[in-house]
């Protein structure tokens, strides 16, 4: 009897190492699968934060990181986020920083359009503003000439009036024909 208790008490103690290893197992594949989810989902967030190509380019080497320090537990993860997979999720990663990506090419290359549009408002404002100078000289030159051609309007009429009083009453001019 006494070898019996003995053989229980072991056989209890062998099955209570066994079930507090499969439940530390357990708990230490819930806590994989938890952070490389939590990864993910910090990665995504960084993803959508990303203003710069830099940035972008500090993403791309944490997905590349992720990847590899979860690679040994590619089964695990695989049974877990079913029927996603390890893979799909790196892929889905990729494919929305390429996106990301994407965008800022936009981004920049409008940047760049808007910049060269800006450069061109500065060069035809300078030439509209030396279009202006050059309105000014001439309406300058205009009302000089308009001056000009006042006087000289005046003095013609002055003219007609003094010849008109020089010449005699009575006269009037003769035109003389070839005979």
């Amino acid at each position: 009897m006494r070898y019996l208790a003995s053989a229980l008490s072991v056989i209890c103690g062998v099955t209570f190492a066994f079930v507090s290893m499969g439940t530390a197992q357990v708990k230490l594949d819930y806590s994989i699968v938890e952070s490389f989810e939590s990864k993910c989902n910090d990665i995504s967030e960084s993803i959508k934060k990303a203003a710069t190509v830099q940035e972008c380019g500090a993403v791309s080497a944490d997905i590349d990181r992720l990847e590899k320090d979860f690679a040994p537990d590619t089964v695990l993860l695989n049974d877990a986020l079913y029927p996603d997979k390890y893979d799909k999720w790196i892929s889905e990663l990729r494919f929305e920083l390429h996106l990301s990506q994407d965008k800022m090419g936009i981004i920049e290359t409008q940047g760049s359009h808007i910049g060269d549009l800006a450069e061109q408002v500065r060069i035809l404002s300078g030439r509209v503003d030396s279009i202006a100078i050059d309105d000014k000289r001439l309406m300058s030159s205009i009302n000089v000439m308009s001056a000009a051609l006042a006087k000289v309007t005046s003095t013609l009429d002055s003219l007609t009036n003094t010849v008109g009083r020089l010449q005699p009453k009575g006269s009037t001019r003769q035109s003389r024909k070839p005979k």
